[in-house]
């Protein structure tokens, strides 16, 4: 079962999970982007920025994907398609909880609208699948078991469960800087943005070149500047 919004995406399995493009992705895809931008600064309509979330999650720029079309529901609170995209959204960051609630409202407002319901169908499996994977870690000790089961508590939307299980990966580790990484993407989802960026430094300080942590580091930058914006 595929995810689905009004355009065609590809999806993207990595451990560190949000913004996961190559760099070839995300220069090829910068055009058309920043024209988007542009377009939805000067007119923040709901198509201009529901377009511009398309383009942003085929480039795998998740997280402002996920901005992009929350702008979208706060002009049109009522457009059930705004809740899928925000549902495939979240999906593909395999944030199954916050993508079950999106469909299933998109759902409530039309239940007609099959790929809102193929969307909810698979956030719906994957949150049973993820408890049982959960149950099935026991008690981790490696670092490869705590990442596996911070990303389980991630995909559940429990973030601080997910921080704590990747906080427990030793420094001496070689997935130290993929869980720092991880660490910076759900702090930013909390908001935390203190702790996303001491958790960014650590990771870009173990592997400086590494391009999901500098596109992370890039989220987080854009992330905290629209909350700033908001208040």
């Amino acid at each position: 079962m595929k995810l689905s919004t009004l355009g065609t995406l590809a999806f993207c399995l990595v451990f560190s999970f949000s913004a996961c493009q190559k760099k070839a992705d995300v220069d090829s895809a910068k055009p058309g982007i920043v024209e988007l931008k542009r377009r939805a600064s000067v007119e923040p309509s709901f198509q201009n920025w529901t377009q511009l979330g398309i383009a942003q999650l085929q480039a795998h720029l998740l997280g402002d994907a996920v901005d992009s079309f929350q702008k979208s529901v706060q002009i049109n609170p009522n457009a059930p398609i705004a809740y899928n995209n925000l549902c495939a959204a979240y999906n593909e960051l395999k944030q199954w909880k916050q993508g079950e609630e999106n469909c299933r409202h998109a759902v409530q407002l039309e239940p007609s609208l099959q790929i809102a319901k193929n969307n909810l169908a698979l956030a719906q499996s994957q949150i049973q699948a993820a408890r049982d994977r959960i149950r099935k870690l026991g008690n981790p000790q490696t670092g490869a078991d705590f990442i596996k089961l911070g990303l389980e508590f991630y995909s559940l939307g429990e973030n601080q469960e997910a921080i704590t299980a990747w906080a427990r990966v030793k420094k001496s580790d070689p997935l130290r800087a993929v869980a720092q990484n991880d660490i910076a993407s759900a702090s930013i989802l909390m908001k935390n943005w203190s702790a996303a960026r001491k958790a960014i430094n650590e990771a870009r300080s173990i592997q400086p070149s590494n391009q999901l942590f500098m596109n992370n580091e890039a989220w987080l930058i854009s992330a905290q500047k629209t909350a700033e914006e908001k208040k």
